[in-house]
């Protein structure tokens, strides 16, 4: 079931991630930029993984999180 779906450009991660956390949502939060693709896995609004062509998801969070600024 999709949320929310569109183009979020006005908001930076740390807003969507918030607006995430305070409804609880459990799913994938896609990020496209360009050709770069990250997915963030969330539980309970909670960022549980990372996903990207990187191999530390620490950085692929920080990356994604500079897409949106």
């Amino acid at each position: 079931m999709t949320i929310l779906n569109g183009n979020f450009s006005d908001f930076n991660l740390s807003q969507l991630l918030r607006i995430l956390y305070s409804s609880k949502v459990t799913g994938i939060l896609h990020l496209t930029r360009r050709d770069e693709k990250t997915k963030i896995y969330l539980q309970n609004g909670k960022p549980v993984g990372v996903e990207n062509k990187r191999q530390d998801p620490l950085e692929d969070l920080i990356e994604a999180s500079t897409w949106m600024d």
